[in-house]
């Protein structure tokens, strides 16, 4: 997690109630927060890359002028709190919840260094939130669920943006199956005024890789814009584990009556270790 801010007056708590670790293996369990604050006039640069086991949010804002800004994190890497007891537990959720409220006016800064020496900045402003759910995805399926918002080249925005995420999901391997259950969602939600520039992205590809669900919407100018975004993801599946070439491992019995059914008459002497002799030994 990073945070780099200017003009900032802001307040982090995090706790971390556990580490596993073994071999390469490291899972990490733990609450963070967030509550920041902002007012000033001047340049300012803001950037949150915050992420979960399967949950991502990305946060870049930067400018100068004036800019007056409100935000609050939360985050909940299978770990939970009791309110009441204050007392931390390990759990299966994961969550990312994010509010924000902006007014922003872009200005020319000169900033006097000494006496013979100064510095100008223009920079128009940008606001940018990005957010992704990881499910479905492994080293060759991108999968998932992103969602993004980016206002640049802004001489003035207002306006309130709110994002949140959460997935569980329970992996379990018994003798005969392996089950594997998850839920979750994503949601972004967008109300602002904006002179500049704007794009709004959605990306599904949970489903059908090759025919995703997508939206692309591109701004320039003066707008208002009021928009409610939500996916809601579900994942349920139940795979049979079968020993293969058992011989030896369970032998012949070991398969099921309607495997051997199947196989023929004469696989018995292969499968079967006890139809072998030793070398050497008659039966």
């Amino acid at each position: 997690m990073r945070q780099y801010n200017l003009l900032a007056a802001f307040l982090v708590s995090m706790a971390l109630i556990g580490i596993v670790s073994c071999d390469t293996n490291v899972q990490t369990n733990y609450i963070y927060k967030l509550e920041q604050s902002v007012d000033g006039n001047g340049f300012f640069r803001s950037y949150h890359d915050i992420a979960t086991d399967d949950l991502a949010l990305d946060t870049r804002d930067h400018g100068s002028g004036r800019y007056v800004g409100e935000s609050d994190y939360t985050v909940q890497n299978k770990a939970d709190q009791n309110l009441n007891t204050l007392e931390y537990t390990i759990t299966v959720d994961q969550a990312i919840g994010f509010n924000k409220s902006t007014d922003f006016a872009y200005a020319l800064k000169r900033f006097e260094l000494g006496k013979s020496f100064h510095a100008t900045i223009q920079s128009k402003g940008q606001e940018q939130t990005s957010m992704k759910n990881y499910d479905g995805s492994d080293e060759t399926n991108p999968g998932g669920v992103s969602m993004n918002a980016l206002f640049n080249r802004l001489d003035v925005i207002s306006g309130t943006t709110s994002a949140k995420q959460y997935y569980k999901s329970l992996y379990v391997d018994d003798e005969d199956q392996i089950t594997f259950n998850s839920t979750g969602f994503i949601r972004l939600n967008l109300d602002s005024s904006f002179t500049g520039k704007g794009h709004i992205g959605f990306l599904d590809l949970s489903g059908d890789v090759d025919n995703p669900n997508m939206l692309d919407e591109d701004y320039l100018g003066t707008y208002a814009i009021s928009k409610k975004m939500s996916v809601e993801l579900r994942n349920n599946w139940r795979k049979q584990v079968d020993d293969w070439l058992p011989c030896c491992f369970g032998g012949w019995s070991g398969l099921r009556s309607s495997d051997k059914k199947y196989l023929g008459s004469s696989t018995k002497g292969v499968f079967d270790c006890t139809c072998f002799s030793v070398a050497g030994q008659s039966n």
